[in-house]
């Protein structure tokens, strides 16, 4: 009887031991594996708004008030940091763009 409680008790450690030390550094990605950043080569404005690069003002404007409707949400500190941080992301280029194609059109 004992020695079933020793093994017991082992493989509840043993288990333990794999679950809250030896996965958590399994899943780790070394940098290197990493993909390229995103933002390195950015996109042309009319890329980031949709529309063609010899659009009216009021598409332009339009476009960029859709597609940052998309990326506003109301509760925007609930969101976990991952996606939070991708909306943050998203608008700026958003901004980017929009300051971009504003500069082109003058």
């Amino acid at each position: 009887m004992i020695q079933l409680i020793a093994i017991v008790v082992g493989c509840f450690l043993f288990g333990y031991w794999l679950v809250a030390v030896l996965l958590p550094n399994l899943k780790r990605e070394s940098p290197s594996a990493s993909p390229p950043r995103a933002d390195s080569v950015p996109r042309p404005w009319f890329e980031v708004l949709e529309v063609p690069s010899n659009a009216p003002l009021a598409d332009i404007q339009a476009a960029y008030q859709r597609l940052r409707g998309q990326y506003i949400a109301e509760d925007i500190d609930r969101l976990p940091i991952g996606l939070r941080t991708a909306f943050e992301d998203k608008l700026k280029e958003l901004d980017r763009a929009y300051h971009d194609a504003l500069y082109h059109r003058e």
